[in-house]
């Protein structure tokens, strides 16, 4: 769907609404009918937003060019993060969502989007889910993990990943494990993928979100 700031695709929520809600943001040289395949895992309660990248790299689209460095700062990442906080709010009115229930669930690239706005901008993210993905490093004292606290955050990374390091994903928990936000870190014996176990282990977690 066009029209807002980011090209996205989504799956209405069951219920009434104001809806709580998950955008979604996929990984390095994909497009958001990729992690649009996954509403069908996600609780129906939710009204889910795949989102795409707004950046064209090969066939595919990207959050931020990777030839800046992997940190904040770089120009194409510090326009995607406000291209993002603006596609936020735009869904909020668009979709009479939730303002105080939204989520925003990453995968590689996506989830350093993620977990990146969740520390920028608490006030309009509710939680974070970061599938092997990593913190971006280099200016940390931009974050504002105490505003986040008692927010959930679910990490999980492949103990094989030979895209992103398994070693980048530990640094990424040492550092929240260090913030008061809610911490839920998990590791599968997998590469850069996802996997049913992990699929599983995302719709408990967003399950307790509501029950």
């Amino acid at each position: 769907m066009t029209g807002l700031s980011l090209v996205h695709r989504n799956r209405p929520a069951s219920g009434t609404g104001p809806h709580p809600a998950v955008i979604l943001l996929h990984g390095l040289g994909s497009n958001e009918l990729d992690l649009l395949a996954l509403a069908s895992a996600i609780d129906p309660r939710l009204f889910v937003i795949s989102a795409r990248a707004p950046l064209a790299q090969g066939p595919g689209y990207m959050w931020y060019d990777l030839a800046e460095g992997p940190g904040l700062g770089g120009p194409t990442i510090e326009r995607s993060l406000e291209t993002l906080r603006v596609f936020l709010c735009e869904c909020v009115e668009c979709y009479g969502l939730d303002q105080n229930r939204i989520y925003v669930g990453g995968f590689s690239q996506g989830a350093a989007m993620a977990g990146t706005l969740g520390l920028l901008e608490p006030d309009l993210v509710a939680g974070v889910l970061m599938v092997s993905g990593y913190l971006p490093p280099g200016i940390e004292e931009r974050y504002r993990p105490p505003a986040a606290a008692g927010h959930p955050f679910f990490q999980a990374h492949g103990t094989l990943d030979q895209v992103v390091p398994l070693v980048f994903a530990r640094q990424t928990r040492d550092f929240l494990e260090q913030t008061p936000v809610q911490l839920t870190y998990r590791e599968y014996p997998i590469g850069h993928e996802v996997s049913l176990p992990e699929l599983e282990d995302i719709d408990s977690w967003l399950n307790q979100r509501f029950d």
